[in-house]
């Protein structure tokens, strides 16, 4: 049985999230699997994490694509994993200037060097399989979708009446530790889950909601009520725009199960673990079309999707479904039914230990 260790760097990403989850699905299949986490400093050099050993017995190293050519051990089966499309010309209209001169100068460096290091790469999307061919000329990657479990994130029970607003019981049911007031009365409840960056579409969050009209409240996830990086909010908007701060995952699942909509404006996506979450409990999601939410959201089917920056096509969307009690639930039932189909963390799982083993295979 392979034994199978699982280094990487805590930056507090989404890359994060998909580590902890890779390997308590491999644990669930019975695989040896550990996960070991490393200061985010080795960001800068990662080679010099070649003085990190794995542990006695490992026979596969899974780790992110900027620390795999540090990870090079002799006789070990090295996978390293593309999440986001860094390197790809496409992708830089995203990008701050701070963020290309770091990608360029270290990200893209340590990028090609790890290409070299590794038995086989893992592309999370085909969206990101496309971007390491545009920008590494690398053709050979692997399409494992990132995995959710739908047993933690599910639709509520209970938490809704008929009519598609919250019960009672569903308002006491608030995913801030506090408890205070998630409830929005006949207000649409739309959530933004995501750091205010550039990427994520954040800046563009006030501006969509300004068109959108007075039926709706904002609920928002991962930082303050000061909205770091956001300009400041309009007084007539600041009632209905509320932070609910860090939440652990039993809070995120609170979250997008007493919410209407999730909202993600994002101009660069890997795979959206916002998005997929969302699905998996049954809230539709207004989205940018980017290929790699395309991979997940299915227009007018499961979702909606809007041009990049297109902030009144935004508001148009979110306007439209504030009174389609309908239609929401349809896309929702819809969104679940994608994530088990194709997005279970189970399948995830499965795909990376069939890799280890073909490359065991392989080598012997």
């Amino acid at each position: 049985m392979s034994q199978i260790w699982v280094p990487a760097l805590q930056l507090g990403s989404g890359a994060d999230v998909f580590t902890e989850r890779l390997v308590r699905g491999l644990q669930t299949m019975g695989i040896q699997a550990s996960l070991q986490w490393l200061p985010a400093s080795y960001g800068l050099l990662p080679l010099a994490l070649r003085q990190t050993r794995p542990p006695a017995g490992t026979d596969t190293i899974i780790c992110n694509l900027r620390c795999a050519a540090g990870f090079r051990h002799r006789g070990i089966r090295l996978i390293a994993v593309k999440h986001d499309a860094v390197g790809d010309p496409q992708d830089v209209p995203a990008q701050t200037l701070p963020q290309r001169l770091y990608h360029q100068v270290l990200t893209q460096r340590w990028e090609a060097l790890g290409l070299r290091a590794a038995d086989a790469v893992v592309a999370v999307s085909a969206s990101v399989a496309d971007s390491l061919v545009r920008g590494y000329r690398y053709d050979r990657s692997y399409i494992i979708p990132t995995g959710v479990d739908s047993s933690i994130f599910h639709p509520a029970t209970g938490l809704y009446s008929a009519d598609g607003h919250l019960t009672a019981a569903g308002a006491r049911s608030d995913p801030r530790s506090d408890g205070t007031g998630y409830a929005a009365g006949n207000k649409l409840r739309i959530l933004f889950v995501g750091a205010p960056s550039f990427s994520k579409g954040a800046d563009l969050v006030l501006p969509i909601l300004q068109r959108a009209g007075a039926n709706f409240t904002l609920f928002h996830t991962g930082f303050s009520e000061d909205l770091p990086g956001w300009y400041e909010i309009p007084e007539f908007l600041r009632a209905r725009v509320h932070a609910l701060g860090r939440l652990d995952e039993a809070g995120m699942v609170r979250a997008y199960q007493q919410a209407d909509v999730l909202l993600l404006p994002s101009r660069s996506e890997g795979f959206s673990y916002a998005v997929a979450e969302a699905m998996s409990c049954g809230l539709p999601v207004v989205a940018t079309r980017l290929s790699a939410l395309s991979g997940l959201i299915e227009e007018g089917v499961n979702g909606l999707l809007c041009p990049s920056g297109d902030v009144m096509a935004f508001s148009i969307a979110l306007h439209w479904l504030s009174d389609q009690t309908a239609v929401r639930a349809r896309l929702g039932q819809a969104a679940r039914a994608r994530v088990l189909q194709d997005f279970e963390l189970s399948h995830c799982a499965r795909a990376y230990a069939a890799l280890a083993q073909r490359l065991q295979q392989r080598r012997a």
